[in-house]
């Protein structure tokens, strides 16, 4: 796909701190000769939302179920949220650009069928005769309006996508901070005891194995990283040192896990 469009148009300084994307009015009585022009706009931009944008609508009962299903606010849901924002945004994408494209070819048939084929088209300027110069104004003037329409629609399409977009990227990144927060604590949570130690995930009885195992200077490395002290640590390491079948099983679980990371132990198996 193409790299996305991105017209640039500066705010005017009288409207800084306002919304320009919010409608200024929705009833026709507050359309007036002021406001005719953009009420058109805003016209146009509805039937395309309602040609192009339009999605399938659930039954009552899908409805009600999805209204009272509790919420799912987990970092999987955020993500899959994301995946399908994209998604839809790539294709809002690709139909707005399909419908300011017919718009387009529509206007050059028309600019095309007012040209007179009897009399030659050549050249710009000086070459056009005054009748031929006076249509291209009027071909110039139809299509400023045109541009400024496909600018207008695609920052209102781009504004939607990004105000959800910030939203989600908000939540992704408080669940991200608050499992790093957990993962941290985790780490920070030694065994007291060989049952506690065996009841831990892998990673972390595999961490603990690794710091019974080293030397004192290593011991105080781990404790460094880990915020562990050493009132914490020490039940563990007596138990470690006094307990032959719970040392045994600390270092079966250091060599399986260097078998696993070392390929020539795996092909002397």
């Amino acid at each position: 796909m193409e790299p996305e469009f991105q017209p640039s148009r500066a705010a005017k300084p009288q409207f800084l701190g306002q919304n320009g994307f919010i409608s200024t009015f929705t009833e026709p009585d507050q359309i007036n000769e002021r406001n005719l022009e953009k009420a058109l706009e805003a016209r146009r931009m509805g039937d395309f939302m309602i040609q192009y944008k339009k999605r399938d609508v659930p039954d009552l009962e899908t409805m009600k179920a999805d209204v009272d299903k509790p919420p799912e606010e987990d970092l999987d849901h955020v993500n899959k949220s994301l995946e399908a924002l994209r998604e839809y945004h790539t294709k809002d994408l690709e139909n707005f650009y399909a419908y300011m494209g017919d718009e387009y070819l529509m206007q050059c048939r028309h600019r095309s069928a007012s040209k007179d084929p009897s009399e030659p088209w050549i050249g710009e300027g000086p070459n056009l005769s005054p009748e031929q110069q006076q249509l291209e104004e009027i071909y110039e003037a139809e299509t400023t309006p045109f541009l400024a329409d496909f600018k207008s629609h695609f920052n209102h399409i781009r504004y939607t996508y990004l105000t959800q977009l910030l939203s989600l990227e908000k939540a992704k990144q408080e669940h991200e901070a608050n499992l790093e927060k957990l993962r941290r604590q985790r780490e920070q949570m030694f065994p007291q005891s060989t049952e506690e130690w065996a009841s831990k995930p892998h990673d972390v009885r595999l961490r603990v194995a690794r710091f019974l195992v080293a030397d004192d200077t290593r011991k105080e490395k781990f404790m460094s990283d880990f915020g562990w002290a050493w009132r914490q640590v020490t039940p563990l390491v007596e138990e470690f040192k006094k307990n032959e079948v719970f040392a045994a099983e600390v270092r079966g679980l250091m060599i399986s896990e260097q078998a696993v990371k070392d390929p020539r132990l795996q092909r002397a198996t």
